[in-house]
């Protein structure tokens, strides 16, 4: 509700069903693996949601199907997968003559205890001023 664009969120948690977080070759990354599935160095940073409908500029993105029933506990069971979804877990949303780049990630929660947040965080602050 900060921001002048819309955005919609779902949730990326993965009970059952796997939810594939993809980081690509970016700045941001530098440093850290990429070009595949966040691995065991990204445990403390993925991100539990993911953004919808932003556009595709993606930096980090994740995939899966509908699993998760909300409010609806009574249907919170393995029913069979329901479409699929994709969403950003960061990435450039372009607004008028500029750009945001948005993040779902955990860095700031794990800043200073997490060697991998702060590698982003710095690369993201390197990368968004040149």
């Amino acid at each position: 509700e900060v921001l002048p664009i819309q955005k919609g969120k779902k949730h990326a948690l993965g009970l059952w069903v796997g939810v594939s977080h993809i980081v690509t070759d970016h700045p941001v990354f530098d440093g850290l693996p990429v070009n595949g599935m966040m691995g065991q160095e990204y445990e403390n940073v993925w991100s539990p949601y993911v953004l919808k409908d932003m556009g595709n500029d993606l930096i980090v993105g994740s995939i899966s199907y509908g699993f998760y029933a909300g409010d609806k506990t009574h249907l919170q069971s393995y029913i069979g997968p329901e479409p699929a979804f994709y969403g950003m877990d960061m990435g450039v949303v372009k607004h008028g003559e500029g750009r945001y780049v948005l993040s779902t990630l955990r860095l700031l929660e794990n800043l200073g205890s997490d060697p991998v947040a702060d590698k982003i965080l710095f690369n993201l602050i390197n990368w968004t001023s040149k």
